[in-house]
């Protein structure tokens, strides 16, 4: 009898015992799972923060690139601007050649000075009478 009381005891002490390390180990994993959920909460706010950032990005490249689209249209009417104003200052240089040249053959069938330089009275380095 006092054998199997020994073995008794000693299986109770053996289940108190495996009983107390179960309740650590559930303690243990509760804290666990309470650091963890903190953890998930903190990383959640940073994708949050994260995901608002990108949109931010994404938002500023989108006004770039829309800025950039203007910047093209008005750089491509400039150049328009730019090659007609070259064609019309080239046909008035054309047409200003053509009529010194004319103008020119005027002067010699006529046998007129095509230049006349001005005359000074007194000396072309003086300056006028200010009156």
């Amino acid at each position: 009898l006092k054998e199997e009381d020994a073995t008794d005891i000693e299986n109770r002490d053996n289940c108190v015992e495996q009983e107390n390390d179960n309740h650590n180990r559930l303690q243990d994993l509760d804290y666990a799972i309470k650091k963890l959920g903190n953890k998930i909460s903190k990383l959640n706010s940073k994708k949050d923060r994260l995901e608002e950032e990108i949109g931010g990005t994404q938002d500023a490249i989108s006004n770039q690139e829309q800025v950039m689209a203007d910047a093209m249209v008005q750089r491509n009417a400039d150049h328009d601007d730019f090659v007609q104003a070259k064609a019309d200052d080239e046909a008035a240089i054309a047409l200003i050649k053509q009529a010194t040249e004319v103008l020119t053959r005027f002067y010699k069938n006529n046998k007129i000075a095509a230049l006349q330089a001005p005359e000074f009275a007194i000396s072309e380095d003086q300056a006028p009478d200010a009156k």
